[in-house]
């Protein structure tokens, strides 16, 4: 009897271990959200207005009004972007057009597949990262379940929201039928309900200078 009792115990021990694994495994997120930010340039696009380092302050280095202040604020210090890298800029040998003519993913692969081949300082994405891909010039801008596509010139508010996409956060959307007069109702991108970092969310939005 006492044999299973004590089989009954541990059984029970091993459950909320394993209840509590899968837990902090899921939703919300919680720890380190591990991105790779690549840089990549078309080969007639001119000279590259930012160097790396204005990325790796704009993306990852806390204390600048960045992304990693922002998800640190809104998240109660439960996220952080440790372990995450800015690396590039690469160059994609294609033009411009070239890059305009392909569809979102070929543009990201082209991305990837440029750091991945690169003839000095080449980067392969590891495994179980989320992909940034910022390129200049500019030609696209959204975020998927894994990754998001950024222009050059984004804003730390147009970032949050994309990168948002990337850790698999949806549009958010008014259930009120008279807001806006009715016009709004079920809309995307409704003021005061996105988490879009646009909006201040939790008292606080983050401007960058």
């Amino acid at each position: 009897m006492k044999r299973y009792y004590a089989i009954s115990v541990a059984m029970f021990f091993i459950f909320q271990s394993f209840l509590h694994s899968a837990q902090a495994d899921g939703r919300p997120f919680r720890g380190s959200v591990k991105w790779s930010v690549l840089l990549c340039h078309f080969s007639d696009g001119g000279a590259i207005p930012h160097d790396v380092n204005y990325y790796r302050d704009m993306f990852l280095n806390q204390g600048t009004g960045g992304l990693s202040d922002y998800w640190d604020d809104i998240s109660y210090g439960g996220v952080n972007l440790n372990g995450s890298e800015v690396r590039g800029w690469f160059n994609m040998n294609i033009t411009l057009a070239q890059g305009q003519a392909l569809d979102r993913w070929g543009r990201v692969d082209a991305c990837v597949n440029a750091a991945k081949n690169a003839p000095a300082d080449a980067y392969q994405v590891p495994t179980g990262n989320r992909v940034a891909v910022i390129t200049f010039p500019s030609i696209d801008m959204f975020g998927w379940n894994g990754g998001a596509f950024l222009p050059h010139d984004i804003d730390v508010g147009g970032m949050a929201h994309e990168v948002g996409h990337g850790i698999s956060l949806n549009h958010s959307f008014s259930d009120d039928p008279n807001y806006r007069n009715g016009k709004c109702f079920s809309c995307s991108y409704s003021k005061f309900w996105r988490w879009s970092g646009r909006i201040k969310w939790q008292g606080r939005a983050f401007a960058w200078h």
